[in-house]
């Protein structure tokens, strides 16, 4: 909401809001829409996944077993058979 909206931010993440407006205003084509945190459990659980951990990790090819077997149900749910 706070992407989309007009108004000046000042709270602790308007600068970060101000800085992705205006990125996304240099996007050709772009749309925001809202999204539930159970419409995209990948990233819910990838945030919660950090918090676990005590040292930056980087994941090239495969995430943990818990983030990939949500990311094959996100893909369920937005494209099924």
């Amino acid at each position: 909401m706070k992407l989309k909206s007009k108004e000046n931010d000042f709270s602790e993440i308007g600068a970060i809001t101000e800085d992705t407006c205006s990125l996304l205003g240099n996007l050709e084509n772009s749309r925001l829409s809202f999204v539930r945190r159970g419409g995209n459990r990948v990233a819910h659980e990838l945030a919660r996944e950090r918090f676990s951990l005590t040292a930056d990790h980087i994941w090239l090819e495969e995430a943990p077993v818990r983030i990939e077997i949500f990311a094959a149900e996100d893909r369920r749910c937005s494209d099924p058979p």
